[in-house]
């Protein structure tokens, strides 16, 4: 009874076997109390080895934590690699889920793509929900700049009112440019509508208040200019009248002055 047992087995009679879970490649163990050499191997613990990490815990010793983006309540994950057991949470990826999507992805698995619609150049946007960092293109809403403006606004941010001259009952435009989608109600022109025509022989009220119901305001300016040129005219020939006028009764004088 003076000879230990044989490497890989322990205890009375040297029928225990020394665990799997031993560290080294001979999984040896203590002759006596079956306690591993070189500790246990990654995932295990206890005196012999025999037990898997705690939930929540893997790896060497069992002293590294499961990443706090492993999918679950209770974050778990393998008692080895640290792999989560119910995968990542959305916005991470890789294999222990402690990295954040690439720019351009996000959700469950980084497997969605942002919107085009987000503003900015690389349309990036929140790495778990999907809200576009720098809010929308014009024409799409927020968050995640998916859907169109609302039917009677167009624009950045969805605010602006699409024009109350736009055909049809709802008024409805272009999303991004406010556009008219039926054109213009009868007597507005322009992209936006916003321009009233003025039609052939009529004018303002302002101008036809000031210038009577039938008379346009080209008219006016015509017959005023008219009537400006005819009194220079008469001007003019009745200065050289009343000059005339003024030099006969000047030589009429004169004779008989000297007479």
């Amino acid at each position: 009874c003076l000879q230990e047992c044989d490497p890989g087995y322990y205890g009375e009679g040297c029928t225990e076997i020394c665990s799997d879970q031993c560290a080294g490649g001979n999984a040896t163990c203590h002759h006596v109390t079956g306690s591993c050499d070189l500790g246990c191997l990654p995932g295990y613990h206890g005196d012999l080895c025999l037990h898997e990490c705690d939930p929540g815990y893997y790896g060497e010793g069992c002293t590294e934590i499961c990443s706090d983006q492993c999918a679950g309540g209770n974050a778990t994950c393998h008692h080895v690699t640290g792999s989560c057991d119910l995968g990542c949470l959305p916005g991470y990826h890789g294999d222990l889920c402690l990295h954040e999507c690439v720019a351009g992805q996000y959700g469950a698995m980084c497997s969605k793509s942002c919107s085009e619609n987000c503003a900015g150049e690389d349309n990036s946007c929140d790495n778990v929900n999907g809200t576009c960092d720098q809010g929308c293109e014009p024409g799409y809403q927020t968050p995640c700049c998916d859907n169109k403006c609302d039917v009677g606004f167009y624009g950045t941010g969805c605010i602006k009112n699409c024009s109350e001259h736009c055909s049809g009952e709802d008024n409805s435009c272009h999303h991004v440019t406010g556009t008219c989608d039926l054109g213009c109600e009868p007597g507005y022109q322009g992209d936006l509508c916003a321009d009233a025509i003025l039609q052939e022989g009529k004018i303002e009220d302002s101008e036809r208040n000031m210038f009577g119901p039938s008379l346009s305001f080209q008219t006016f300016i015509i017959i005023l200019g008219c009537a400006v040129a005819v009194i220079a005219v008469v001007a003019v020939v009745a200065s050289l009248y009343m000059f005339r006028l003024v030099l006969h009764f000047y030589f009429i004088i004169c004779f008989w002055l000297e007479i």
